[in-house]
């Protein structure tokens, strides 16, 4: 049942009633490990990041590691789905704008579609780290280069690619690009992790107004509202089925507002999750059957890089918890194997790609929901509360 409260009569305190979630350890079908950073060129230095992209199209798995080698090129593993390396040689390189000139220092984004990679990579000129630099790179994955994007040193924090063409978002801005590669627009939009696009709908920012922008005639229509637990600091949205979409975001008070929504029709559900101190999300992904998947690693000093799996099902947002002995830096899937990728517990340059069995991760519906949402927080002129028990007739607040 949903209740509008059209007058604020009092300032509203909720607070959230949360449940421990159980831990399932995970274990993998099979374990890819590559000591001392062996997946680049250069293989004696710190690993700082890795990635994961899965090719439908040809079943394949690509990793990119990105160690602290200045200089150097980053080359792009490539795995079958039992896990054997079959890297082509020469193998696929990541550069930056002219090779050898850049230190790379972090994989934002890594995406491979009909044997296309695209990668946000960001890095700084070689022996100068005050001029950092930003760029989307498109290339095939036999190593030729198609498309550079967004080079400069605006921050680019996601990317979507179609037959459209390729959306960026560059810092508080989208920006549409051609499927040849020309710029053709752009808007303002809210700095955030991730962008969900549902054909010509594109749906970023972060709880409780959702930013909403016509693709085709780059214009924002109507926010869609979520629920909101306290103001949000970071955020994401990931497409998922059909024209539905995953947010998340990160909040003020120590939780985490996630859900599904529809861009026809609203909200579908929404949780609250509460982070423990020290845990931060390092990874997001919606898989085939629309289930949306976010990974958390504990950065509390002298604490092991243990990650966490969090699993939210498509119909409901029931969810379950899984732990790993590793940190997870990226997910993907090929209907029903996950593949986490990452750097190996206790070492700074061993890294290692795994594989899981979707059906035998723990599949436990969670009570750390709050019965009863109340938003969006804080608010001046208007309340909306979902969950009040049917035949409720009077809310005093």
């Amino acid at each position: 049942m949903r209740t509008r409260i059209v007058a604020l009569i009092l300032s509203l305190a909720c607070t959230p009633r949360f449940a421990v979630q159980a831990q399932e350890p995970l274990t993998p079908l099979w374990s890819h490990v590559d000591p001392y950073g062996a997946g680049s060129l250069l293989a004696s230095y710190d690993v700082l990041s890795t990635r994961v992209a899965y090719d439908q199209g040809t079943d394949r798995i690509y990793r990119a590691i990105i160690e602290f080698s200045p200089g150097g090129p980053y080359r792009i593993q490539v795995f079958d789905t039992e896990g054997n390396d079959i890297t082509p040689s020469p193998p696929v390189l990541l550069y930056g704008i002219d090779p050898g000139d850049y230190q790379v220092t972090h994989i934002i984004q890594l995406s491979v579609t009909n044997d296309t990679l695209s990668a946000i990579v960001r890095g700084e000129v070689y022996f100068n780290e005050t001029d950092d630099l930003n760029w989307l790179k498109v290339m095939r994955t036999d190593g030729n280069p198609i498309y550079l994007f967004g080079c400069g040193s605006t921050p680019l924090n996601a990317f979507h690619r179609d037959m459209q063409g390729t959306l960026i978002l560059a810092g508080d801005e989208l920006r549409r690009y051609g499927p040849t590669g020309w710029p053709d627009g752009d808007i303002s939009a809210p700095q955030t992790g991730g962008i969900a696009v549902l054909g010509d709908d594109v749906v970023l920012g972060v709880p409780p107004f959702l930013t909403h922008i016509d693709r085709s005639t780059m214009t924002t229509a109507t926010s869609i509202l979520v629920p909101s637990s306290a103001s949000a600091t970071t955020g994401v949205c990931l497409a998922n089925l059909g024209s539905t979409f995953n947010y998340a975001a990160t909040t003020s008070n120590g939780t985490m507002d996630l859900g599904l929504a529809d861009i026809n029709t609203g909200l579908i559900w929404a949780r609250t999750i509460l982070v423990p101190s020290g845990l931060v999300p390092t990874a997001y992904h919606v898989d085939e059957n629309g289930d949306f998947w976010i990974a958390f690693v504990n950065h509390v000093t002298g604490v092991t890089d243990q990650g966490l799996l969090y699993r939210f099902h498509y119909s409901s947002g029931s969810y379950g918890v899984n732990s790993f002995s590793r940190r997870i830096d990226g997910i993907a899937s090929s209907g029903t194997t996950l593949f986490l990728t990452g750097r190996v517990t206790g070492s700074t340059s061993d890294t290692y790609l795994a594989a899981f069995d979707i059906d035998l991760i723990t599949d436990v519906p969670s009570t750390d929901v709050n019965a009863l949402r109340i938003y969006p927080t804080p608010a001046s002129t208007e309340l909306r509360v979902d969950g009040l028990s049917p035949g409720t007739s009077r809310l005093t607040v």
